[in-house]
């Protein structure tokens, strides 16, 4: 996860870690909840890459 841009990571740990909704970590940041969907979604991916999955 070190590779992830902050947002990313921030989001990653927020939701799979802490198991807060997308609803709430947008809420909490003060953007939309597409806007951590698009986030996590991108992060699963980039972590995927990583990791040759």
């Amino acid at each position: 996860m070190d590779k992830l841009p902050p947002a990313q990571k921030r989001r990653c740990i927020l939701y799979f870690y802490h198991g807060l909704s997308e609803k709430e970590i947008a809420k909490a940041e003060g953007v939309s909840q597409q806007m951590v969907s698009l986030s996590l979604d991108g992060a699963l991916k980039k972590l995927k890459k990583y990791l040759k999955l």
